[in-house]
This record gives C-alpha cells, sequence and structure tokens, in this order.
C-alpha cells in the first residue's frame, strides 16, 4: 500500500508503508519553481508521532518540475528503525 498527500500544490509523492503506516508527503510548487535544494519533512501524528525527511537536490527539482519521476528512501530520524520508500 501507498499514500500520497491529499492536497499539494506541487508534486506528491507515493510513500511505502513502514511498520504499518504511512507518511503524507508534497513538494510545494515554490519549491519547484525555486529550483535550490529542499528537504522533505514526512511527518506522522496517528502512529507513534515521529518524523523522516527526504532531501532533493537542485538537479532533483528540475526532473519533477519537468514531470520526470525519481526514487529514494527517507532517512532514519529520531531513532526511527524504520524507512520509507519515496517514488515520484
Amino acid at each position: 500500500m501507498l499514500a500520497t498527500s491529499p492536497s499539494c500544490d506541487g508534486r506528491a509523492p507515493m510513500i511505502g508503508v513502514a511498520n504499518a503506516h504511512t507518511h503524507p508527503a508534497c513538494v510545494p510548487m515554490a519549491a519547484l519553481n525555486g529550483g535550490a535544494p529542499y528537504t522533505m519533512t514526512l511527518e506522522a501524528t496517528a502512529y507513534a508521532p515521529h518524523t523522516h525527511t527526504f532531501a532533493l537536490s537542485s538537479a532533483d527539482i528540475s526532473t519533477l518540475k519537468a514531470g520526470g519521476s525519481l526514487a529514494g528512501t527517507s532517512s532514519f530520524d529520531a531513532g526511527n528503525t524504520h524507512q520509507h520508500s519515496v517514488t515520484f
């Protein structure tokens, strides 16, 4: 099962399930238009509140703005023992 952000004015990735939960995420249009590196924060409130991050380079932002695809894995933040797949 994958989840996307319900309201995103830019590009919302598919976030894979890990430890029986997922996270909404979005790269806002302002970040896409800005072109600078951007770090998404993946927050969870319903399942043991915690966050992960997913860093995008300037080249990644250009790829996303052009409608391209990319994939990677979120960070282990705040002592988490799991990661999530992130796919645009």
